[in-house]
């Protein structure tokens, strides 16, 4: 699934490279990479941090190396150590469902060179990160509903074997009894 949903954005922005990150317990682990060395490494973001933060808030997309542009370079003063490591560094966006901030995903320049976007790509980008969230949510929850399936019927299992088990511990005793 997360190969699936980079390869959906890739192919739309026309990104050499890039990775994402999805929402664990407190933090924000990175899930899949693609074209980015494996020397690079990324540590979990924790999910109150002020970059985690814009991204959710102001569902902020983040170009890095903006240049002067100050309308594009506004908060990112934000950014973690961890994104100047990335080779070739785009841009970072959210995947927002409703107000919850689901990941996040980086971009690595296209090979073409052209990495000029207009607010209206911004905005298609913002509204395909929504469905990439939506996406990715329902695809966990689907994971965590198969799973809990599993575990019901090991439970169910584990009961019959008790069941049966306690059968024979019952036939067992009723032996010894009589043979009293």
């Amino acid at each position: 699934a997360n190969q699936r949903a980079f390869y959906a954005i890739a192919s739309v922005t026309k990104a050499s490279g890039g990775a994402i990150w999805i929402h664990q317990q407190g933090f924000y682990e990175q899930v899949y990479q693609h074209r980015i060395p494996e020397s690079v490494q990324f540590p979990n973001e924790p999910d109150q941090s002020p970059f985690c933060r814009a991204l959710k808030e102001s569902e902020w997309v983040f170009f890095p190396d903006s240049g002067d542009n100050e309308a594009l370079s506004q908060n990112n003063e934000l950014l973690p150590e961890w994104t100047r490591s990335i080779p070739q560094l785009w841009l970072i966006f959210p995947l927002i469902v409703a107000d919850e901030l689901v990941g996040f995903m980086a971009l690595t320049k296209p090979p073409a060179g052209d990495a000029t976007l207009t607010w209206e790509d911004l905005d298609l980008l913002k509204t395909m990160g929504r469905q990439l969230a939506s996406y990715l949510k329902r695809h966990k929850q689907a994971e965590q509903l198969a799973e809990g399936r599993q575990f019901d019927t090991y439970n169910k299992l584990v009961a019959f074997i008790i069941h049966d088990l306690n059968n024979l511990i019952a036939q067992q005793a009723l032996v010894v009894r009589n043979a009293e």
